[in-house]
């Protein structure tokens, strides 16, 4: 039975790369409630380079596990989305916890819309002394841009214009352009929304900033 979902993890967005934060994302994907086979493709972990422990796999009974010896994300991301099977792909970090309703809001979206092609969801980042959410805007409608992290694809759309491999910082701003060229719809989806726990810079105590990434400009 072919997957409605792939969840592509490739790797950690933040250096707190560890077990237990890959641990507590696939618990959280596994309790998603949603209608259909959900496929997880965990690409290898170069960034503890050690084996897969055993209770991880335990965690998804579908979980599949795909070699790739590139360090370059964009490279890594691509081979999880060439190993997928399902319609739709979802590009997740591993140290990234979506919430409730996080995949069922993505699949509704595809859903209702037939028209769009790429879903982005939000991210909320939390460190000692600030915070930033992305994107900016909280309610659903189109996007100016995708993003690298809890962005979901048409399998086609992606494979026609997937992250330029070896483009560094610059592969959403290259991705963005290829899509819109080729006249895809984007959409935000706030409700499809995770959050991570990050290493933060050092700031002055009671600092606040606020910001968005490229992806968001």
């Amino acid at each position: 039975m072919t997957p409605t979902v792939s969840i592509v993890i490739s790797g950690f967005g933040s250096r707190g790369a560890s077990w237990d934060r890959l641990r507590n994302c696939l618990r959280a994907v596994a309790a998603q409630d949603v209608a259909g086979q959900v496929e997880v493709v965990l690409l290898d972990m170069p960034e503890l380079n050690r084996e897969l422990p055993g209770d991880i796999r335990d965690l998804i009974p579908q979980l599949r596990q795909v070699s790739c010896a590139s360090v370059d994300p964009w490279v890594r991301k691509s081979a999880g989305a060439r190993s997928a099977t399902a319609p739709i792909l979802v590009f997740l970090d591993a140290d990234c916890v979506p919430e409730d309703g996080w995949l069922s809001s993505m699949i509704e979206t595809f859903r209702f819309y037939p028209e769009v092609a790429v879903v982005r969801g939000c991210v909320e980042e939390d460190g000692l002394n600030w915070r930033r959410l992305v994107p900016e805007r909280r309610v659903a409608g189109p996007t100016a841009a995708t993003a690298e992290n809890n962005i979901a694809f048409r399998r086609d759309a992606y494979l026609d214009c997937p992250f330029l491999e070896g483009s560094g910082v610059d592969a959403v701003r290259y991705q963005t352009a290829a899509l819109r060229r080729a006249h895809y719809v984007l959409w935000a989806e706030p409700r499809m929304q995770a959050s991570r726990e990050r290493i933060p810079r050092k700031l002055p105590i009671g600092v606040r900033i606020r910001y968005s990434t490229a992806a968001s400009r």
